[in-house]
C-alpha cells in the first residue's frame, strides 16, 4: 500500500510571492484593545480565583491572543464576533454591556445566561467560552496548582524506513506525480485503512489518499492547542447542529480520527442491533451474525477490558 498526503495550509507558495518578516508582538494583536477588555471581563466572571488556584487575569489573555493567532483568521473572525456577543448580552436585564459591570453582576450575568431555556444560547456561551478556559490553564503553573504533568518530552525515536517509504508526501512534490495503483481509497481513518488492509491482503494494490500529513511520536507533545492545529479538523471546532450541538472531534491526518481518539472499542448492543433489524430489515447485523468479526477485529487489535483504575 501506498499513501500519498497533502497539507492544504503547507502547499508550496506560488513564485513570485515575497515573504515578510513576521511583526512584532504589540503589531501582532488579534484584538482591538475594548476586545481585550471584553474578553478580560468574561474571563474573570467565568473563572474566578479558588482557593490556590489563580484566577484569570492579563496573561490569560495574552495566552488566549496566541492561541487565536495560532489558530487563523477564521477563527479570530469567529472568536471576536463571540466576545462582541458576550458584551451586549446584559444589556436587556443588566443595562450595561459585560465588560462595564463589576465582578458580582459579571458573575450573575454568566450564570443567568447558562441557565437559559435555549439551548443555543446556552451552546453559544460555551462555544465563546471554551478558548478562553483553554488559554487560561494552558500554563504550566496552573497544571503545576494542580499537580499535573505540563507537557511531555518527545521521542526522537524514528520509525523503521519500511514504513516511511510507503509514504509521499504532497506537500514536498513540485510535479505532477504518476503511481500506479488498482484501488484508490480517499482517507486513511478507521474505515479506509480498514478497507485497504483487505484489499492489500487479497493482492491489489492500493494508493491511499490522505488530507492531513503523516505525524511521528515527536509531534505528540501533550500540547493541546498544538494538537488542535495540527491534528484535528477544522482546528478541534467542527460541530454537528441537531436537537443539540455536539463536537465532533475528527482527525486530520494519517490514521484520521484514530489519531487523536482514545482506545475505546466495543461492540454495539444487542438491543440496538435488535431494532435495526426490527425496524430497517437489517437482519444479517444480528449480534451472532456480526460476532466473528468482531472477533476478528478484537483479536488484531488486542482488544481487553480496561484496568479499574484506568
Amino acid at each position: 500500500m501506498q499513501v500519498v498526503t497533502q497539507s492544504d495550509a503547507e502547499r508550496p507558495r506560488p513564485r513570485g510571492v515575497s515573504v515578510v518578516a513576521p511583526p512584532s508582538s504589540e503589531e501582532r494583536r488579534v484584538l482591538s484593545s475594548h476586545e481585550r477588555r471584553i474578553a478580560l471581563a468574561l474571563a474573570e466572571a467565568a473563572m474566578p480565583a479558588a482557593g490556590s488556584l489563580p484566577g484569570a487575569n492579563a496573561a490569560t489573555i495574552e495566552r488566549y491572543e496566541r492561541l487565536l493567532d495560532e489558530l487563523g483568521a477564521s477563527f479570530i473572525s469567529a472568536a471576536r464576533a463571540g466576545l462582541w456577543t458576550a458584551e451586549a448580552w446584559p444589556l436587556l436585564r443588566f443595562g450595561r454591556p459585560l465588560s462595564m459591570l463589576s465582578q458580582e453582576a459579571r458573575e450573575r450575568a454568566l450564570d443567568a445566561w447558562n441557565q437559559s431555556s435555549s439551548r443555543h444560547e446556552r451552546w453559544l456561551l460555551r462555544a465563546i467560552l471554551t478558548p478562553l478556559k483553554s488559554a487560561h490553564f494552558d500554563d504550566a503553573r496552573m497544571h503545576a496548582h494542580v499537580g499535573c504533568r505540563f507537557g511531555v518530552e518527545a521521542t526522537h525515536a524514528v520509525e523503521p524506513k519500511r514504513w516511511r517509504g510507503q509514504i509521499v508526501d504532497g506537500h514536498s512534490a513540485t510535479t505532477d506525480m504518476e503511481i500506479a495503483c488498482e484501488v484508490v481509497v480517499v482517507g486513511t481513518g478507521a474505515g479506509g485503512a480498514a478497507a485497504a488492509f483487505e484489499l492489500a491482503k487479497r493482492g491489489r494494490a492500493v494508493l491511499l489518499l490522505e488530507a492531513g500529513r503523516y505525524r511521528s511520536r515527536a509531534d505528540f507533545r501533550g500540547r493541546s492547542s498544538e494538537a488542535y492545529r495540527q491534528m484535528y479538523l477544522g482546528l478541534g471546532t467542527s460541530i454537528a447542529i441537531g436537537n443539540v450541538a455536539a463536537p465532533i472531534l475528527a482527525g486530520r491526518g494519517v490514521g484520521g480520527s484514530t489519531t487523536i481518539n482514545s482506545g475505546t472499542c466495543y461492540r454495539a448492543p444487542e438491543h440496538t442491533l435488535e431494532r435495526w433489524g426490527a425496524r430497517y430489515g437489517l437482519t444479517m447485523l444480528s449480534a451472532e451474525g456480526l460476532a466473528p468479526y468482531y472477533e476478528r477485529v478484537e483479536a488484531m487489535l488486542g482488544v481487553a477490558e480496561a484496568p479499574p483504575e484506568h
